[in-house]
């Protein structure tokens, strides 16, 4: 009788240890779930800091340049303008750069057709007003996109919507004030040749347009156009001085 009391005693004691070990090896696997969790939390939150960082800084740094003049248009997209008559607001994520501006795009197909002819879609005169540079042959006046004229094709922007007005009533007065006499401008520094440009090979340097014989003597310009353009100001500067002592 003893011995079978000893017996029920010990498989009691046996059960208790065993139930006292799952209570803790539960416990403490909810707190090592506990613990899993609040580090992935902890790490979420991080990383949605990060991105909300990053996207502040990106936005901060489309800001400046905005404000410095170096997003043309304020971020609408020229393709849009010039080809369908409407204002889009383009994205940062689709930019393409060219003549010193950067330009912005609604989508990667916009941007291609951007990328393809370039010349084709930026304002004339890089935004400036071409009624002001035409009275004096130097005054760059910055016009505004809400002072705008869309012109065989191409945008025009003004200061102000008088000077807009100007342009409407006599737009042929202006609309070349862009283009220099229209001859290539390669040929003319490598050879000393008068070869006339075509519209169809164009380029765009400082808000001016050149024209070109083939695609050849623009892309030759486009590797170096600052170099050109000292070249001819040179020859035509040289030029005059030998006419000035006939």
């Amino acid at each position: 009788m003893r011995t079978t009391n000893i017996i029920r005693r010990l498989a009691f004691a046996s059960l208790a240890i065993a139930v006292l070990t799952m209570s803790s090896a539960d416990a403490f696997a909810q707190s090592g779930n506990r613990s899993t969790g609040s580090s992935n939390r902890n790490a979420t939150s991080q990383n949605r800091s990060a991105m909300q960082k990053k996207a502040m800084q990106k936005q901060a740094m489309q800001k400046k340049a905005m404000e410095n003049g170096e997003v043309g248009l304020e971020g609408y997209c020229p393709v849009c303008i010039i080809a369908k008559s409407q204002w889009v607001k383009g994205s940062a994520e689709f930019a393409s750069k060219y003549d010193g501006k950067t330009y912005y795009f609604p989508s990667d197909e916009v941007k291609a057709a951007f990328d393809a002819d370039p010349a084709a879609y930026v304002p004339v005169l890089g935004g400036d007003c071409v009624v002001c540079y035409a009275k004096d042959g130097k005054t760059r006046s910055p016009g505004n996109i809400r002072f705008a004229s869309l012109t065989n094709q191409r945008l025009f922007l003004f200061p102000n919507d008088e000077i807009r007005q100007m342009f409407n009533k006599d737009a042929a007065t202006y609309v070349n004030t862009d283009l220099g006499d229209g001859n290539c401008i390669v040929c003319k520094v490598k050879s000393g040749k008068s070869v006339a440009g075509s519209e169809k090979f164009t380029a765009v340097h400082n808000g001016f347009r050149y024209l070109f014989p083939s695609d050849n003597e623009r892309q030759m310009f486009m590797a170096s156009p600052g170099d050109f353009v000292k070249a001819d100001s040179k020859m035509m500067k040289d030029g005059m001085g030998k006419d000035a002592m006939k």
